[in-house]
């Protein structure tokens, strides 16, 4: 309705301040409730290994952190249950070890992982060596010739050794060959792929030498 010069005229168009559109109120109010929405914070995890290159039978100190997280686990060269922050030794390194600390939160989880790398110890590859007759009781004599000193000892096994002297250098040859009567310790015997042991046949130019190959370690 509508007025002019003092008249009152009806007007087929309706009032938009007036029109009422269902569910508007109840749309805004969720949108209102979306705006009010925060997520979790994701967790975050920091894990260092110093120094983080040892020497056989090193330690490592590995220190961590982490935000946003109630728990932490440890996997790989290490397990259990950890602190969210903290620091721990490792136990004495003889091979490359990896560690990994995953931590959980509220947002989810967040993994970290530390290497310390052992560097094998040094092994000398040097051997005095001796020029004599060589060892009494030889069926003929000996002139100028080298001979050296071997340990050897059962695989594994740092007590289970023998030390034998007056062993000939052979720059022509390979291997140590040890004569059995020799020997006081028992080493394995080296098993062929059908299983029996595995013999070696070697020509001299005095004859020839077998016997069956044993395993063993040398220092």
């Amino acid at each position: 309705m509508s007025c002019a010069n003092g008249q009152h005229h009806a007007s087929d168009e309706p009032r938009a301040d007036r029109v009422a559109v269902p569910g508007r109120r109840r749309v805004r109010r969720q949108q209102s409730h979306l705006r009010r929405y925060h997520p979790d914070p994701t967790p975050t995890v920091t894990l260092s290994a110093s120094p983080t290159t040892v020497s056989s039978g090193g330690k490592s100190l590995l220190t961590w952190s982490s935000t946003n997280a109630t728990s932490c686990t440890a996997s790989g060269a290490w397990s259990g249950a950890e602190a969210t922050s903290g620091s721990q030794s490792t136990s004495a390194l003889t091979a490359n070890s990896s560690y990994t600390l995953t931590c959980a939160g509220a947002g989810g989880n967040a993994a970290q992982s530390a290497t310390v790398t052992v560097n094998a110890p040094a092994v000398s590859n040097v051997l005095s060596v001796v020029v004599d007759g060589g060892p009494a009781g030889l069926a003929g004599p000996s002139v100028n010739t080298l001979y050296t000193t071997v340990t050897v000892c059962v695989p594994g096994s740092t007590t289970q050794c023998q030390t034998i002297d007056n062993v000939q250098v052979d720059t022509q040859s390979y291997g140590l060959r040890i004569l059995a009567s020799v020997l006081t310790i028992s080493l394995p015997v080296v098993a062929a792929s059908d299983g029996n042991s595995l013999v070696e046949c070697t020509q001299f130019v005095d004859g020839y030498s077998w016997d069956r190959w044993r395993r063993r370690t040398c220092r």
